[in-house]
């Protein structure tokens, strides 16, 4: 009996939380701003003492205002996609998974962590309805 559209989902909200995927909600490049900004200052006023203690001040200011700013896939997956995006999502999970014999998402997740192909093939799956089908970014582990 193939596996239900919320139970592809799960096996796909597991997969993603024990890769630790998170997603960002505004772009990373603001916060590389903020360190070159930081940087650029302490190089022009400290030299290159100053660049290092600008980059790093930056970088901290960076850091504190990106507070919050980054979700689980997880959170995204439950919570925020949208109905069409999970069918198509659960759909080419199925499609991938098609041959396997698994009657629960325990025994799917069992035999996926030992299949890194598949289990590879299902998470490049779910980056790409968040980053293509979603427009969001996979932020940086």
């Amino acid at each position: 009996m193939p596996l239900q559209q919320q139970e592809l989902l799960k096996v796909c909200e597991i997969l993603a939380e024990e890769e630790g995927l998170r997603v960002t909600v505004t772009e990373s490049f603001k916060g590389a701003c903020y360190a070159f900004a930081g940087a650029l200052v302490g190089g022009v006023l400290g030299g290159p003492i100053g660049l290092g203690l600008g980059g790093a001040a930056g970088s901290a200011l960076a850091a504190c205002k990106s507070q919050g700013k980054f979700k689980s896939a997880v959170h995204v997956i439950t919570y925020e996609m949208p109905d069409r995006q999970k069918q198509k999502l659960a759909t080419a999970v199925q499609n991938v998974i098609q041959n396997i014999d698994a009657s629960d998402v325990v025994t799917l997740i069992a035999i996926l962590n030992g299949n890194n192909i598949t289990r590879n093939i299902i998470i490049d799956l779910i980056k790409n309805a968040l980053t293509s089908d979603m427009g969001l970014r996979i932020a940086p582990q």
